[in-house]
């Protein structure tokens, strides 16, 4: 169409290192992947970057992480597009480093 402007969000998720200028994007979502060191917890939610290096510098243990619930992303991507935005380019770490893209997968059998 002539004149159409598509309205795009960026999804990644908070294994994605984003730069300060653009974290407060209003077209950027961030799903937070849960982190179990200790305990579950959501980076930039519960703890921030800093705090978890330092968390990690002083454990014994090395971290893992969890997936976020599929009926949480799918409720994510319907409330983006009730926003009206009518494409959504999601980035996220390959199958091979997180099992995050296999949950977004779950999401086309909806």
């Amino acid at each position: 169409k002539r004149g159409y402007k598509m309205k795009i969000a960026i999804v990644t998720d908070s294994t994605a290192y984003l730069p300060e200028r653009i974290k407060d994007h209003p077209n950027l979502v961030v799903i937070p992947i849960p982190v179990i060191l200790w305990k579950n917890i959501q980076e930039g939610i519960d703890i921030e970057a800093d705090e978890y290096y330092a968390l990690l510098n002083n454990s014994k243990e090395f971290p893992t992480t969890s997936q976020p619930a599929l009926g949480e992303v799918l409720e994510l991507y319907k409330s983006i597009a009730e926003q009206g935005y009518d494409t959504i380019i999601s980035i996220h770490l390959s199958s091979g480093i997180s099992g995050f893209v296999h949950t977004l997968h779950g999401l086309t059998d909806e």
